[in-house]
């Protein structure tokens, strides 16, 4: 109809015939729009149930049929974000990484901060070995935002990259890691001991030291911090103070075996260094002695029965050795000759540390109390 053949009906309508009219037109649009909204809840409901349906799968573990059915309720509302975390979080599980990544940087353009999202990228890319990217995704989703939880759940993935750091060797991210967490833990003796056998594992023996400390004085009869304060010191070579720890972590847990050896190996230490305070010059003279016994025996192990064929030197070093074992070398009480003895002692230890590769050092005390001596 021409725009003049609507002016002329409208001319010869009457009035009653005109509101007929748009009231029909009126209830015509409310039908449309109940029907739009019907079909719109409808829709929206399907996806809930797809929804719901996949996670149901996904908890048993059915992640392929939890992604087909996460997927169809995306289909019917594409902008629902728990959908498409969901999603995203199932592809990880299901091992398809690339295309969990491709959903989780969809989630992230709408949402930066989200810590879960953040979370899943970090691990993908540990998973494929790109630290910057796996430790930049891991620091968004530590500073970014939790649902539930988000204390808790900071703490847990500022521990999951000290992990990381550690399985990678970076020590020194490690330590400045676990003093940021130190600023966010609560008051719990549980996670402060497993945040002072991190420092412990990062070499980082002075924190360590000082967080068992702190648990020992909450809690003296901590069996476990007292442990640990032993290690702490045993590594600073304190083996004074580590011997002490030591003791109170077996007067609490008499069970605790690796305590009692740690105990006695600080306790030979200690009876094994000749220059520590107070001592007398004929025990300084004699322990100088005892090392050179030690580090005597120590390279029996690996020498050549023909020791001819050995270096001169070495031949000359050995012989000093079992002239003095033997009693044939008369040595007077003075800080020179226990100076003489230390630098034969360290000579043995370092030709066997250097041509007689072992697992493990034949005597451990002896090889501490030398490095002691050394530092």
């Amino acid at each position: 109809m021409q725009p003049d053949q609507i002016g002329l009906f409208l001319s010869r309508t009457t009035p009653r015939a005109l509101a007929a009219a748009f009231t029909v037109m009126g209830l015509l649009f409310v039908a449309t729009g109940f029907l739009t909204r019907a079909y719109n809840r409808e829709k929206q409901e399907r996806a809930e149930r797809q929804y719901l349906a996949g996670q149901e799968a996904a908890a048993a573990g059915r992640y392929e049929e939890a992604i087909q059915l996460y997927t169809a309720a995306l289909a019917l509302k594409r902008e629902e974000e728990r959908y498409l975390q969901a999603l995203a979080l199932v592809l990880v599980k299901a091992g398809r990484t690339e295309e969990a990544e491709t959903y989780l940087q969809q989630l992230l353009r709408t949402d930066p901060a989200n810590g879960i999202a953040n979370l899943m990228l970090a691990r993908i890319y540990a998973g494929r070995g790109d630290m910057e990217l796996a430790v930049q995704y891991y620091q968004r989703a530590i500073y970014g935002l939790w649902p539930e939880n988000p204390l808790q759940r900071r703490i847990e993935t500022r521990f999951e990259l000290i992990g990381l750091l550690e399985k990678n060797g970076e020590l020194r991210a490690m330590e400045a890691e676990l003093l940021r967490l130190l600023e966010e833990i609560p008051e719990d003796p549980e996670i402060k001991k497993r945040v002072g056998r991190l420092f412990l594992a990062a070499e980082s023996y002075a924190n360590a030291a000082k967080v068992f400390t702190e648990v020992t004085r909450a809690n003296p009869r901590d069996a476990e911090a007292f442990a640990g304060l032993g290690d702490a010191e045993f590594a600073m070579e304190h083996y004074f103070s580590a011997r002490t720890a030591y003791a109170r972590a077996l007067a609490l847990n008499p069970d605790d075996t690796r305590s009692r050896a740690q105990y006695e190996l600080a306790t030979e230490v200690i009876r094994l260094n000749p220059m520590l305070r107070g001592l007398g010059s004929y025990t300084r003279l004699r322990r100088s002695q005892i090392l050179v016994e030690r580090a005597r025996k120590a390279l029996d192990y690996c020498l050549p029965e023909d020791r001819s064929t050995l270096p001169e030197e070495v031949q000359q070093m050995i012989e000093r050795a079992d002239r003095l074992i033997a009693g044939k070398v008369r040595q007077r009480r003075t800080a020179e000759t226990v100076e003489e003895n230390i630098a034969l002692a360290e000579a043995l230890e370092r030709y066997r540390t250097l041509n007689c590769p072992a697992p493990e050092a034949p005597d451990r005390a002896l090889t501490l109390v030398l490095r002691q001596l050394a530092s």
